[in-house]
């Protein structure tokens, strides 16, 4: 019987091949791990920034505020119309549907997200390509978790330090700014773990504020104070883009990624 079944599953395979070759083989497709006619597919993902849930501690610099998840739209086609027909994936981490029909999804970033791959799986189905962005019944694309775009620019717009590189920067007067940093494998035979550090070298002394990959925010103290001098960061976790924000009062600050 299973000879059979096989036989006939051939069959079929080859014989819409030789009908037309121009068009996608939905057989073929389910065997491999493909895209089929019935996979949901991703138009637009509307904003393709946002962060979860998070608080700030009551701090120099930072006042003490939750900042609500952002609500993100999905609009494509072949959506299961149920808000537990699909399964939405921020790099992993699962989102609640709030609203569903067949071709827009709502969700909120959830909790945990980190910047990677948003996701929309249905039918059992799972991103499994190398790129993460497609499968059986699954598509996917680029999603990045930007902690400090909560705040609106608040502190002006994020000076970007590249791992490796430095930069001096004038506080004119106790003032608060905004930075980012892409961190780079420094140790990619250990699980892929950076060692990065973050050097912060002010005429007086700071207060700084760092986020994780899921927006967890951390103060840097000293002597149980708000307040520390010349901190020295270590960022042991995989590779993502680092976002802090640091406050100090006039005078120089030198900031260098390691």
């Amino acid at each position: 019987m299973l000879v059979r079944i096989s036989f006939l599953i051939l069959c079929c395979l080859f014989y819409s091949c030789k009908k037309d070759t121009t068009k996608t083989n939905p057989y073929a497709a389910l065997l491999i791990g493909g895209k089929t006619a019935f996979s949901p597919t991703i138009y637009s993902i509307d904003p393709k920034r946002g962060n979860p849930t998070f608080t700030t501690p009551t701090s120099v610099g930072v006042t003490g505020t939750t900042y609500l998840a952002t609500a993100v739209t999905i609009k494509g086609k072949n959506f299961i119309p149920s808000t537990t027909g699909n399964t939405v994936l921020f790099n992993g981490t699962q989102a609640t549907v709030d609203f569903a029909t067949d071709q827009e999804l709502r969700v909120k970033v959830p909790d945990g997200a980190m910047s990677g791959v948003l996701s929309v799986a249905n039918n059992g189905g799972v991103c499994n390509s190398l790129d993460k962005k497609s499968g059986t019944n699954c598509e996917g694309q680029d999603f990045f978790i930007d902690c400090y775009g909560a705040y609106k620019n608040l502190y002006g717009a994020e000076t970007a330090i590249s791992s490796g590189t430095s930069q001096t920067i004038t506080y004119d007067s106790v003032t608060t700014k905004a930075f980012r940093s892409d961190l780079l494998y420094t140790n990619p035979t250990s699980n892929d773990i950076a060692g990065n550090t973050i050097n912060i070298r002010c005429a007086s002394i700071v207060h700084v504020l760092l986020f994780s990959q899921a927006c967890v925010p951390t103060e840097y103290t000293v002597n149980g104070s708000n307040l520390v001098l010349n901190p020295v960061i270590s960022i042991n976790s995989k590779y993502y883009t680092i976002q802090y924000i640091v406050t100090a009062t006039k005078g120089d600050c030198v900031v260098r990624v390691n």
